[in-house]
């Protein structure tokens, strides 16, 4: 073979594609080498950072680089495939879930009047909705009959007679946002790991149980993920980029975060925040230079300092990516500067208010673009959202009961004619009015009246894959390093803020996490492997392996019902309806399959107490029975109600967060009682002493 001992640099703005070659520096911030291993190299490899082309050849025994796109191409193609399928089948085998009716019926009641007025009431932001909504209006103006629209006893437009028609296409606008998850996990994984690094991520998306279920529903959850993923990414990719890549592109992806979910206000912030601090954390002695810009009257770095550049084996610095080493002379330089600067020869280091100072400079051009970014998203999300121009009902109410004194017919004149409203910023209260408000928690076979801090960490340990959760100690075993990345660390933050979070009701509230963990441990495996060699090589590569088919059985196992999954080590998903609830399992999906099971038992009809918003559940065969509006002290009270002997109970209602008196009371009475069948989100009861006529 043939390698050449010429050093390579790179300007920064390639990415490499080979399978080994384009670990780097996971911050973005230094220039890297187009690298030349095909394979894992173990800890016998390359430790010059030399970057091998065909000049100067000499022969070695050391393999050359092969960049392998097709291989790349081929296996995202794949995971593509594999998601989508498990996506477009699941959907057909389930009836709509809690929230699907509001969003498909306010979406095209959007497109009809052009307000975003109704979704802005519930805080619900619209660009998912606006996605899953475009093709029923699309298909209503072609066909020239309006889809019909009711009313739920709130006066909430819900769809009622064309629903089952329109859900399964309405849930292939959420596909898109799948795609654009699994695309930039790859790209993401590939940046912090190189090739393998972003195929294992690539694979993690595409078959993660909680991500492949609500990317077959046409909710708001995906969408956000997405547009995480791709803003951590972009953000990192161009923290040494001119202005519209380091600034305008990630604004513009934090724009469309906040346009899927009011929680990514948070979320985004805080991954950034954790990115830029790693960044400084990995490299102390970074100046404090704007990115994009050449320190002034700092010393040019030789070309054996660029040559350090080049360094293609990220086992050599710090098992993150390749490139720590890049600009360290220019780093020790700027410290030495530093300390120079400071009086008396003072070192910063031992005095705080030194640090101080010191950490204050060298994050003002991070904190300059951050504030740029966070402007750039709310411009668009404003001008997305647009304004109806009206006054405030609730306001012009309000300024009424103030009286006629001069203050209060100022604010009665100000409330009739700020005519700002509807606006993205009345979404964003009411999100956060719903967020501080709450909601009761259902967990492990306990319901609290309020949010509990350990929720999420408790429902990642049920409803992620267990590889994903032997992941971390593989690492830790074996290359400790190689968990320091910046995906991980993100996750870790937003993991530890959850315990803030008040509205607790599914592991899909916190997808972003679940998207970063993977994709950090994605990258974490990917080094973990590359840093050994021998037979802790080999032992680690079959451990991935064996994990990887792991994810994809326990995806293929649980179709379609990826929202009940639940892993083994809590009894699998029969018995996950005892841990979690709500869109954790039971989130009104399982229509369809309580159906085949009246027909199996050749039932003409049943009644039904039913967790959801399908006006499926009020017609037949079904007979809607809701027994949390009336009084059940008993089993005898159950009966005389029912219209069938038979009586089916979502799983929700059974064992659900509800605090209200007479649901409790009645799904006490139904738990105390044995059950003649079940579907996967029903159990199913029989009353014949008591059928009516």
């Amino acid at each position: 073979m043939i390698i050449s001992t010429k050093r390579t640099f790179s300007t920064g703005a390639q990415e490499a594609n080979s399978d080994n070659e384009d670990s780097r520096w996971a911050s973005g911030t230094t220039p890297h080498a187009v690298t030349a291993f095909a394979g894992l190299p173990g800890k016998g490899g390359n430790k010059q950072g030399l970057s091998f082309s065909e000049d100067s050849p000499q022969r070695s025994p050391t393999m050359i680089t092969r960049s392998r796109p097709w291989l790349d191409r081929a296996w995202l193609i794949l995971c593509l495939l594999f998601a989508t399928v498990w996506c477009v089948t699941a959907s057909a085998q389930l009836s709509a879930t809690f929230d699907e009716p509001n969003y498909v019926s306010n979406g095209l009641e959007g497109w009809r009047s052009g307000s975003y007025k109704l979704l802005m009431r519930q805080g619900t932001m619209p660009l998912p909705v606006d996605a899953i909504s475009l093709p029923l209006y699309v298909w209503e103006k072609w066909r020239g009959v309006p889809f019909r629209i009711g009313s739920d006893s709130r006066s909430n437009p819900i769809l009622l007679d064309d629903l089952a028609l329109l859900l399964p296409w309405a849930r292939l606008g959420t596909l898109i946002f799948a795609w654009l998850l699994i695309v930039y996990g790859w790209l993401l994984g590939t940046r912090l790991a190189g090739g393998w690094g972003g195929r294992l991520a690539a694979l993690l998306l595409a078959t993660e149980p909680s991500i492949l279920a609500h990317s077959t529903l046409a909710t708001t959850d995906v969408a956000i993920t997405a547009c995480m993923v791709a803003l951590v990414y972009h953000f990192d990719r161009g923290r040494e980029q001119p202005w519209m890549e380091r600034v305008a592109l990630p604004g513009l992806w934090y724009g469309l975060a906040i346009l899927s979910k009011a929680s990514a206000l948070v979320f985004a912030p805080l991954c950034l925040v954790s990115m830029e601090l790693f960044r400084l954390t990995r490299h102390p002695a970074q100046n404090s230079q704007p990115p994009g810009t050449s320190p002034v009257n700092q010393p040019v770095p030789t070309q054996a300092g660029l040559s350090s550049l080049a360094d293609p084996n990220p086992a050599m610095s710090d098992g993150n990516s390749a490139g720590d080493t890049a600009l360290s002379d220019a780093h020790d330089r700027s410290a030495g500067d530093a300390a120079a600067s400071v009086p008396n020869g003072t070192n910063p280091c031992g005095d705080w208010r030194h640090r101080l100072d010191l950490f204050w400079q060298r994050t003002q051009p991070f904190r300059r673009d951050l504030i740029q970014i966070i402007l750039v998203a709310l411009v668009i999300t404003f001008v997305y959202v647009r304004s109806d121009f009206q006054p405030e009902a609730s306001f012009v109410k309000w300024a009424e009961t103030l009286g006629d004194s001069g203050g209060g017919r100022a604010l009665q004149w100000l409330a009739q004619h700020l005519r700002i409203f509807t606006n993205a910023g009345e979404g964003l209260v009411q999100q956060v009015k719903h967020n501080v408000r709450g909601h009761g928690v259902y967990l492990l076979g306990h319901v609290y009246p309020r949010s509990v801090w350990y929720y999420f960490p408790v429902v990642l340990s049920i409803k992620l894959a267990i590889p994903l959760l032997l992941a971390p100690l593989l690492a830790l075993a074996f290359h400790p390093k190689s968990l320091g990345n910046w995906a991980l660390i993100c996750a870790l933050v937003l993991l530890a803020f959850s315990i803030t979070y008040r509205v607790q009701i599914g592991i899909r509230l916190i997808l972003p996490l679940v998207a970063l963990l993977a994709v950090g441990l994605a990258a974490s495996l990917s080094e973990t492997a590359r840093a050994l060699a021998g037979w802790k090589r080999r032992l680690v590569v079959t451990g991935i392996i064996a994990g990887m088919l792991w994810v994809v059985i326990s995806a293929v196992r649980v179709w379609p019902q990826g929202l009940c999954y639940a892993n083994e080590l809590w009894g699998g998903t029969r018995e996950g309806y005892l841990r979690l609830s709500d869109s954790n399992y039971d989130w009104g999906q399982g229509l369809k399959e309580l159906d085949r099971w009246r027909r199996d038992h050749g039932l003409a009809a049943m009644d039904l107490w039913h967790f959801g918003l399908d006006p499926e559940k009020e017609r037949p065969p079904f007979h809607f029975l809701p027994l949390h509006l009336m009084e059940v002290a008993g089993p005898q009270d159950i009966g005389p109600l029912m219209k069938t002997d038979y009586l089916a109970v979502g799983t929700t209602l059974l064992y659900g967060s509800s605090n209200y008196a007479p649901l409790q009371q009645a799904a006490a009475v139904l738990r105390g009682l044995q059950p003649v069948g079940r579907t996967m989100t029903h159990f199913i009861y029989v009353f014949p002493k008591h059928t009516q006529p």
